[in-house]
C-alpha cells in the first residue's frame, strides 16, 4: 500500500513513519524539515502549501494518507532543497494564494477535528508498535534481547525476509531474534554500540552499509569457504562481508514508441530524450547508482550528467513502481529502476499485462550496476559460530531459490537459477567497481542537493 505521512520528521511522524515501514509500505515523507533517507521512504522536503506538483501527484496517488503537519505554511527554514517549485518571493512581498486545484473546500473546524483524530490515531498506532516491538525484536545495545539468541540487525524489509529468517530459525535451531530498520541507521547504530553491541550479524540491503563498518573494523572474517561460494566482485576485498543476493539497475522502456533503447545513460541527455526520461532521485537504489557513477566515471562527470538530464526535462517520480507504470500506461517513454520491480509486476499481472521491456545496458556502464544484499558477522558477537551458521544458511540452496523465486533477486551462488527470463549473472556488464565503496552515501546526497534534485 502506498502512504503518504505528512509532518513525517516530527516525533510522531517518525514513529509512524517507521511503523509502517516495518509492515512493509511504501511511505512518502513530507515535511519542511530535512530527515534522514531510508529504504522504503521517499523524502519529499516541501511545504504543503507550495503547490509542488510532487506533493501533489504523491496526495492524489497514495491509498492513505496520515496529515500530521502542524502548521502548514508556518515558519520555513532559510535554506530548502526543493524540486520543481515555484520562484521564491523576495522577503516582505505578498505571498500569492497557493493553487487550489485538485484541493476541496473544507471548513476550518473540520479540518482541526479531523487533525485531531488522525493524530490520536497515529498515537495509538505509536503505543501498539512500541509494545510489539518490545516484546519482539528487542532495542538497541542489547536491551530485550535473550541472552543464548542469534540477534540480526536487518536492514531488508521484514515483509520480504520475514519468513526466510522463520525458515532459517527452523531449518538450523537456532532461536532467531531480529531488529529491523534502515540498513544506514542500523549502521550507524553498530558504529555508536562498538563492541557493546548485543548484533552478532548485520543482513544489510545494500554493500555500502557493509564496506562502512568493515572499514571501521567492526566485522569479522568471513570463513573462506563461504566467500568463496559467492564470485569475488560480489563480496569484500577485505573478505569481511559477502553478498547474498543480486540486482541489476535497468532502462525500463515502452516497445510502442521506443525501438532502439539507448546503450548508456549518458545517452539520455540527447536532445531525442528530452522530457521523455523519468527518475527517483529520493530513492535509495538510485542514489547508490549516482554513488557509483561517482566512484567510477569521477565526481565531475557525474554532477554534469545530473545537471544536463534536469536540464533535459527528465520527469522526477517517487519510486521505481511509478515510473514502471508511468511507462506501462504510455505517459513516460523510459526510466531508470532495478530489474525486480519488472519481473514482480509480471508476476503478477501476466506477459501480456505488462506492455514495457527492459534493457540492460552494456559495456560496463553505471547504468547497469548489480548491487547485492549481504552479511557480516560482528567482532564482537556472543555467538560468532551461530552467525556463520545463518550466513551458510543464507548461501544455501534454500535461501538462494527464495531470493529467485520470491523477490526477483539474483541468487549468487553456482546451481540456482536465476527467474525465467532473466539474463544470466555472468552475462551482466555491470561497473569493475568494489561494492564497498558505496559508502559515501553523504557525499552523493550533497551533490544531488547541489544539482537541485533533493
Amino acid at each position: 500500500m502506498a502512504c503518504v505521512v505528512t509532518g513525517s520528521a516530527g516525533f510522531i511522524g517518525r514513529v509512524l513513519t517507521e511503523a509502517l515501514l516495518a509492515r512493509g509500505e511504501r511511505v512518502v515523507g513530507i515535511d519542511r524539515r530535512p530527515q534522514p533517507y531510508r529504504h522504503g521512504l521517499t523524502v519529499l522536503t516541501a511545504d504543503l502549501l507550495d503547490g509542488d506538483d510532487l506533493v501533489r501527484a504523491a496526495l492524489e496517488s497514495a491509498d492513505a494518507v496520515y496529515h500530521l503537519a502542524g502548521r502548514p505554511g508556518g515558519t520555513r527554514p532559510v535554506a530548502r532543497h526543493r524540486l520543481a517549485t515555484p520562484p521564491r518571493q523576495r522577503r516582505g512581498a505578498p505571498v500569492p494564494e497557493p493553487p487550489r486545484a485538485h484541493l476541496p473546500e473544507v471548513h476550518p473546524q473540520e479540518i482541526h477535528m479531523r487533525n485531531t483524530a488522525i493524530r490520536l490515531l497515529a498515537v495509538l498506532l505509536v503505543l501498539v508498535t512500541a509494545a510489539c516491538g518490545a516484546e519482539g525484536e528487542g532495542g538497541g545495545g542489547g536491551e530485550g534481547f535473550d541472552d543464548d539468541a542469534l540477534v540480526i540487525y536487518s536492514g531488508r524489509n521484514k515483509n520480504l525476509v520475514g519468513p526466510l529468517l522463520d525458515r532459517l530459525s527452523a531449518s538450523t535451531g537456532l532461536d532467531v531474534q531480529v531488529r529491523y530498520g534502515d540498513s544506514a541507521e542500523l549502521a550507524a547504530q553498530l558504529l555508536e554500540e562498538g563492541d557493546r553491541t548485543r548484533a552478532d550479524l548485520f543482513f544489510s540491503q545494500d554493500a555500502g552499509a557493509l564496506g562502512a563498518l568493515s572499514k571501521q573494523g567492526l566485522l569479522a572474517p568471513v570463513p573462506a569457504a563461504l566467500l568463496n561460494r559467492v564470485p569475488q566482485r560480489y563480496r569484500s576485498a577485505e573478505g569481511t562481508w559477502v553478498g547474498v543476493s543480486g540486482r541489476s539497475r535497468v532502462i525500463v522502456y515502452d516497445p510502442r514508441t521506443v525501438t532502439a533503447p539507448p546503450k548508456s545513460v549518458f545517452e539520455l541527455t540527447g536532445p531525442e530524450w528530452k522530457g521523455k526520461v523519468g527518475w527517483a532521485p529520493t530513492n535509495a537504489s538510485f542514489q547508490a547508482f549516482v554513488t557509483a557513477m561517482r566512484v567510477v566515471s569521477g565526481e565531475d562527470r557525474t554532477r554534469r550528467w545530473l545537471t544536463d538530464m534536469k536540464a533535459n526535462g527528465t520527469q522526477t517520480y517517487p519510486n521505481n513502481v511509478d515510473i514502471l507504470n508511468a511507462v506501462d500506461a504510455g505517459t513516460l517513454r523510459l526510466g531508470l529502476i532495478n530489474h525486480y520491480y519488472w519481473y514482480e509486476k509480471v508476476a503478477e499481472k501476466g506477459p501480456n499485462g505488462v506492455p514495457s521491456k527492459l534493457a540492460f545496458l552494456p559495456g560496463g556502464d553505471p547504468g547497469a550496476l548489480v548491487n547485492v544484499a549481504g552479511v557480516g558477522a560482528l567482532k564482537a558477537a556472543r555467538h560468532p559460530q551461530a552467525a556463520q551458521k545463518a550466513m551458510d544458511f543464507l548461501l544455501g540452496p534454500e535461501a538462494q531459490k527464495y531470493f529467485a523465486q520470491k523477490t526477483k533477486e539474483y541468487p549468487l551462488i553456482a546451481g540456482v537459477q536465476p527467474e525465467a527470463g532473466l539474463p544470466g549473472l555472468d552475462t551482466l556488464n555491470g561497473p569493475e567497481i568494489d561494492l564497498g565503496r558505496l559508502d559515501s552515501l553523504e557525499q552523493t546526497l550533497k551533490l544531488l542537493q547541489d544539482v537541485g534534485l533533493v
